[in-house]
């Protein structure tokens, strides 16, 4: 797949025959009744179009919904910070500014070319825990990148709602350098007429630039999680699981024997190991017909405040040999919230 975005369209014509094929979309009120592909819209913005429509986003809304209680994602924080800083100074003077937010689409942290903007993002709601998803405010450079999966421009009345029709929206996701899960999005956002053609691959590389950070920012004990994890790979035939405090990888064969209901389970075994300060070994039972011999092995920088650990998982012999003591999976309501955690 393309890491790139089809090009956006640009100019004053472009604008108002997009415009028109989004209001004449909306009114026919039949999301499935989609713009003909001679309209002159990219395709990905026609079926964003639709899928805000089904996630019933009002198009002739303006407020941002937010989760004032989100916590900031403090790696993703402090990998940015310095990227971000220095964006600030690069786009200074000018009516352009950026946002970051975390893998659900919530804002984070955002700069501002001219500090006469920071009110206006203020009085829109544009305020950490503001929400940018696809399914809450339609199509955007942020919410659209991440259904996309890749970096994404989002250029004037292309948007969704009218609200942002003057504005050009570009979106990149940021990814765990080992993992490859989304860990954020940066974006960079202007006024339409400013739209250029090099601001998708500029924040494309701002991201890649927070990926890299991302390792080097870890803390001892993430930094040997992540070297762990990139080591599990190559034991494909082995059932192991790297966890941490917000890590849980598993490779295929561990994932025929554990579910995302172990996760909390797991990492119990991880945090006794880590405060033990040594190796440990359990019969874990991981569901009603899945027994296992777990072995866990703290790593590097480990404690119990930042456990983090390999747990190799052997499926157990039949009940009644001999074997570690067997630690039971949590009831129904704890594995449904560690599941949703």
């Amino acid at each position: 797949m393309s890491t790139q975005s089809a090009s956006p369209m640009r100019g004053p014509e472009a604008w108002r025959r997009t415009l028109t094929a989004r209001e004449r979309y909306l009114a026919a009120g039949d999301p499935d009744l989609l713009p003909s592909h001679e309209c002159g819209v990219r395709r990905e913005i026609i079926l964003s179009w639709r899928r805000s429509l089904l996630s019933g986003v009002d198009s002739a809304g303006t407020d941002l919904p937010r989760d004032q209680g989100a916590t900031p994602p403090g790696r993703l924080v402090l990998a940015a910070r310095p990227v971000l800083d220095r964006l600030a100074c690069q786009i200074a003077g000018t009516r352009s500014w950026a946002f970051l937010a975390d893998r659900e689409c919530r804002l984070v942290d955002y700069v501002v070319g001219d500090r006469a903007l920071t009110p206006l993002l203020a009085d829109r709601g544009a305020l950490p825990g503001a929400r940018f998803g696809e399914d809450v405010v339609g199509t955007n450079g942020l919410g659209t990148a991440v259904e996309q999966q890749r970096p994404f421009i989002v250029a004037g009345s292309e948007h969704f709602r009218a609200h942002e029709s003057e504005a050009t929206t570009a979106g990149a996701p940021i990814r765990d350098p080992v993992t490859r899960r989304l860990a954020g999005l940066l974006n960079m956002n202007c006024r339409y007429a400013q739209t250029n053609e090099l601001m998708l691959p500029y924040v494309t590389e701002l991201a890649r630039e927070i990926e890299a950070r991302l390792l080097t920012c870890s803390a001892p004990a993430e930094q040997a999680l992540l070297e762990e994890v990139a080591r599990m790979w190559k034991r494909r035939a082995q059932p192991v699981v790297v966890v941490g405090e917000e890590v849980f990888v598993a490779n295929a064969a561990a994932l025929r024997l554990a579910g995302a209901a172990d996760q909390e389970l797991l990492r119990d075994l991880a945090r006794g190991a880590a405060a033990a300060g040594r190796e440990r070994t359990a019969r874990l039972e991981l569901g009603p017909e899945v027994t296992v011999v777990a072995r866990c092995q703290p790593l590097a920088g480990s404690s119990s405040r930042h456990a983090a650990a390999a747990i190799t998982l052997t499926p157990a012999e039949p009940a009644g040999l001999p074997g570690p003591a067997v630690v039971a999976a949590p009831d129904a309501a704890a594995a449904a919230a560690a599941a949703a955690a």
